[in-house]
């Protein structure tokens, strides 16, 4: 064999950097793989609690009944910090609408939310629950704000107008943040 070449093999210099771009490559596959699970799960959540809004909304209209989605810790009964852990959709008597299932009410859907660990969905109006009336108008303009461990960067935002009309919030001008009328969305947990 000749002095200065190989029979085939790597050096330790080539091996450490072949490891070094695979450790790397592994870093970054990762990072994305966990950040695209976070963003699919606050589309779930976002998503599933738009469905029942526009539920409760239809259902007032075609029942003529006021209709109530309240958030719910558990799915049982009214309460707890967010929406984030479920939500209750009743229809409610004209006489009490106190925004909570009372005895004679009925129960339309229940929503236990037990898989949406690091997601935050809080409201800055609709703060123990959001009611429509017979002809689909909410009790009052608002949103919900969807985070990922508080970040507000790649927040989702659900928008009710005063008639009862939900969409989804855009992030306007790319700055990743999004949007309600001219201000981003700056706090997750309002």
């Amino acid at each position: 064999m000749e002095k200065g070449s190989h029979a085939g093999g790597f050096t330790l210099l080539e091996l450490l950097l072949a490891l070094s771009l695979a450790a790397v490559f592994l870093t970054a596959v990762v990072g994305f793989q966990a950040d695209w699970k976070q963003r699919r799960l606050l589309a779930e959540q976002t998503g599933a609690l738009a469905g029942a809004v526009r539920f409760a909304r239809s259902y007032a209209i075609a029942s003529g009944m006021r209709t109530v989605v309240c958030k719910s810790a558990g799915g049982v009964v009214c309460g707890g910090a967010g929406y984030e852990g479920g939500w209750l959709i009743f229809a409610e008597n004209a006489a009490t609408k106190n925004g909570k299932p009372d005895t004679g009410e009925r129960l339309l859907r229940a929503k236990q939310n037990t898989h949406a660990a690091g997601v935050t969905i809080r409201s800055n109006t609709f703060a123990n629950y959001i009611a429509y009336d017979a002809r689909g108008h909410s009790n009052r303009a608002g949103r919900f704000v969807a985070c990922v461990d508080g970040a507000v960067r790649g927040a989702e935002a659900l928008v009710i107008s005063r008639n009862g009309r939900l969409r989804f919030a855009a992030d306007g001008n790319g700055d990743g943040l999004v949007e309600v009328g001219d201000a981003n969305i700056e706090d997750c947990l309002l």
